[in-house]
C-alpha cells in the first residue's frame, strides 16, 4: 500500500470528525448515533469517491485508502457511546479528588454512586432519542433497530469469548 492511501484516508477521517465536532457545537443533535453513522459511513465514502474520481486514482489506491478510512471510523464509532457518557470508575475518581486530603471512605462513595439516576438515566434518554428504546406505558421495549444492536452486540461479546452480561 501506497503512503498516500494511509495519508488520504486518515485525511478523511479527520475531516468527518471536526465536521462531526463543528455539527455538534453548532446543533443540538438528538439522534446521535444515527447522524454519527450517516457522516462516518455514507458522506465520508462518498466525498472520498467524489475526490478520487476527480483525481482520477487507480480503484486499488481508492479501496486501500477506503479501507484506512473505514478503519478509523469504525473504530471512533464504536467508543464513542463509552467517550460521552460519565464512567463509574471515572466519576470515583472525580469523588475522591473532590474531598481533596480528608479523602472518602467506601460506603460514602457507594452512597454517592447509587444517588439519582446520573449512572443510567442519560443513557435511557440517549437511547430513546436515538430510537433504540421505545416507552409503552411504563415500560421500556427495544424498537427493531434496537434489537438489531443488542443482537449484535451479542454475537460479538460471543466472538470475543465473554458472557452475555458481565463486564
Amino acid at each position: 500500500m501506497k503512503v498516500i492511501c494511509l495519508f488520504t484516508g486518515f485525511t478523511f477521517f479527520n475531516l468527518m470528525l471536526i465536521s462531526h465536532l463543528i455539527l455538534w457545537r453548532l446543533c443540538r443533535v438528538t439522534r446521535e448515533i444515527f447522524y454519527l453513522m450517516l457522516i462516518f459511513l455514507l458522506l465520508g465514502p462518498l466525498l472520498m469517491g467524489v475526490v478520487c474520481l476527480a483525481g482520477q486514482w487507480i480503484p486499488e489506491e481508492f479501496y486501500a485508502s477506503l479501507m484506512v478510512y473505514l478503519s478509523f471510523s469504525l473504530v471512533y464509532l464504536q467508543t464513542y457511546p463509552a467517550l460521552r457518557v460519565e464512567i463509574p470508575t471515572f466519576r470515583i475518581l472525580r469523588l475522591i479528588q473532590e474531598a481533596k486530603t480528608e479523602g472518602l471512605d467506601e460506603r460514602t462513595i457507594y452512597e454517592k454512586m447509587q444517588r439519582g439516576r446520573h449512572l443510567y438515566g442519560p443513557k435511557v434518554t440517549e437511547l430513546e432519542n436515538d430510537r433504540l428504546l421505545i416507552r409503552q406505558k411504563d415500560q421500556l421495549v427495544l424498537s427493531k433497530a434496537g434489537a438489531f444492536m443488542a443482537d449484535t452486540f451479542i454475537i460479538y461479546r460471543r466472538f470475543l469469548g465473554l458472557k452475555t452480561g458481565l463486564g
